[in-house]
């Protein structure tokens, strides 16, 4: 992912809003009491979304720890 491309990232979750980052030192953190519910196995529901400042998709990676 070219870092001097992106914008803003999301994690998009299915059926619940979606958390934005918080970008920072080439590093992006997203806090939430929501991130306890996030699926540790099986089918990804959630994904992380970066976009460019023109509100472009840049990557769309699933999550999963």
């Amino acid at each position: 992912m070219d870092r001097d491309a992106v914008a803003s990232v999301v994690l998009r979750r299915r059926d619940a809003p979606d958390l934005p980052a918080v970008l920072a030192g080439g590093t992006l953190v997203i806090a939430s009491p929501d991130l306890r519910e996030l699926r540790e196995r099986g089918p990804v529901t959630e994904r992380v979304v970066a976009f460019d400042a023109a509100g472009d998709v840049v990557e769309d990676l699933p999550h999963q720890r």
